[in-house]
């Protein structure tokens, strides 16, 4: 899937949505796996949402929608939000209109809410404490084991917006079950909740970082970066050009030749990331 995701990155890049690019978006369309739609949907440069979305809807569960509107660029978030009123899925309800809160988009699903029954809109599910939530569900494990009520705090840790909660829960709440953290790391996607979990006993090591070389094809955050670096180095320049202290403009000018410009991102990920989960793996093994 890496692969195939970066061929079809390099050849919208040469030559824009051309029919090579095409025959490789109706390809995974055909195939018809969700989750393989939503790596090519998210990672893949110039993908169509609008042709890619459909298999979410039809085939895919509501977590895999939740991540799919969360970081997938033109995602409608209403067939989703419908979908959970349909299964009458008060977390994943709440989780949907959160996030359509989250991107601004709270007007497309405003009239869904004001139909739903005043007991199936729950803010607690997304605006929580989370000290209060491991309290919680430490509490509830020691008295009942993993009850209904522990599996839906910890859900609420697992798909949190803020990454870090699914961590700090992992590594401070008895009775977690860890592929459901790995699961949701991998769609969440981000470099350092990966890292942060492969790190805790009894991870799938090998499960984490191919979810890492998937997060290296993140084209939005390797451009954002290099956007970032482009107007550092234009303020450092401007700044140079207008200092009139030989030494200021010395360590400015040594400050402007450290920043690069290709990406640092894909760099942390292989140095900083896989290297230590590599290194932790071994040290394993020798136990």
């Amino acid at each position: 899937m890496y692969n195939f995701i970066k061929n079809a990155t390099t050849e919208f890049e040469q030559n824009g949505r051309s029919d090579a690019f095409i025959a490789m978006e109706n390809k995974i369309i055909k195939i018809g796996k969700p989750i393989q739609v939503y790596f090519f949907a998210r990672y893949a440069k110039g993908a169509s949402v609008n042709n890619l979305q459909p298999i979410i809807e039809q085939k895919g569960d509501l977590e895999l929608g939740y991540y799919f509107c969360q970081n997938v660029k033109g995602a409608k978030i209403r067939p989703f939000a419908e979908k959970a009123i349909k299964e009458n899925s008060t977390f994943w309800i709440n989780k949907f209109i959160e996030v359509a809160k989250n991107k601004s988009k709270y007007i497309d699903i405003a009239d869904l809410v004001l139909d739903l029954p005043q007991g199936m809109l729950n803010s607690k599910i997304y605006k929580f404490d989370i000290n209060e939530i491991i309290e919680d569900a430490n509490n509830e494990y020691e008295q009942y084991g993993r009850s209904s009520d522990f599996v839906e705090l910890e859900k609420c840790a697992v798909h949190s917006l803020i990454s870090a909660h699914s961590t700090l829960f992992l590594n401070h709440v008895q009775g977690c079950k860890i592929k459901n953290f790995e699961q949701a790391a991998i769609l969440r996607g981000n470099p350092f909740n990966m890292f942060l979990i492969a790190m805790c006993d009894k991870s799938n090591v090998d499960l984490m970082i191919k979810g890492l070389e998937l997060a290296k094809l993140n084209y939005n955050e390797i451009e954002k970066e290099l956007i970032e670096k482009k107007k550092r180095k234009l303020a450092l320049k401007i700044a140079i050009e207008n200092s009139n202290d030989s030494k200021e403009r010395s360590r400015l000018i040594s400050v402007y030749n450290t920043i690069t410009d290709t990406s640092d991102y894909i760099a942390k990920i292989d140095n900083d990331y896989i290297t230590r989960i590599n290194y932790l793996l071994k040290d394993r093994y020798k136990k």
